[in-house]
């Protein structure tokens, strides 16, 4: 079956100062010109009124409202004279999604351990990722023999931290409070 394709209608960007531009669709219009730049330069009209402020005047020693408008620069017609904005706009423009964490506890049924109780976060040191295997390559690269000069030995391949290189903790599993007790064991009174 043949789909005939929706028409997709020109639309033309009017400046204030006279200058036109032509654009044959709404896809082209946005790609070329951008969410952010139509959403701030664009309007319904040159002029809109926004809201009726209120201020004091002092001669007058009362409060005067005052309208408020929003100055435009450009506006954008489309083939048939409607008026274009943003809101014209969306159904193109690609949202991206933020990643957000998952509350593991909106999944959990209730088997097994609690998820996220034991998360270590900032005081674990056991397994360290240091970021130096670039470096660790570059040095390993030095050809002695053709008159390269050498690191210095504190920047030599054998002295650069890897992922094998662990952080040694005295204090390993010593967090409970029993540890602290003056003895570790307690007599039953009768």
């Amino acid at each position: 079956m043949h789909q005939i394709q929706q028409h997709q209608s020109s639309v033309t960007l009017f400046s204030r100062d006279g200058r036109v531009a032509v654009y044959p669709s709404l896809k082209t219009a946005l790609k070329a010109l951008g969410e952010r730049w139509i959403r701030d330069n664009v309007g319904a009209d040159f002029r809109v009124f926004d809201y009726s402020a209120h201020a004091f005047d002092q001669l007058r020693n009362a409060w005067v409202r005052e309208p408020r408008y929003v100055e435009r620069d450009f506006i954008m017609r489309d083939d048939t004279g409607g008026v274009v904005t943003l809101a014209t706009f969306n159904p193109f423009i690609v949202r991206r999604r933020r990643l957000r964490r998952q509350d593991p506890l909106k999944t959990w049924n209730g088997d097994g351990p609690v998820p996220g109780v034991r998360c270590r976060r900032g005081g674990w040191h056991c397994f360290r990722r240091p970021r130096s295997m670039m470096e660790r390559r570059q040095a390993a690269l030095v050809l002695k023999e053709e008159g390269e000069v050498a690191p210095r030995g504190a920047r030599s391949f054998c002295n650069l931290p890897n992922a094998w290189d662990d952080y040694c903790m005295s204090s390993f599993g010593d967090r409970c409070w029993k540890r602290y007790r003056r003895t570790q064991w307690k007599t039953p009174r009768d």
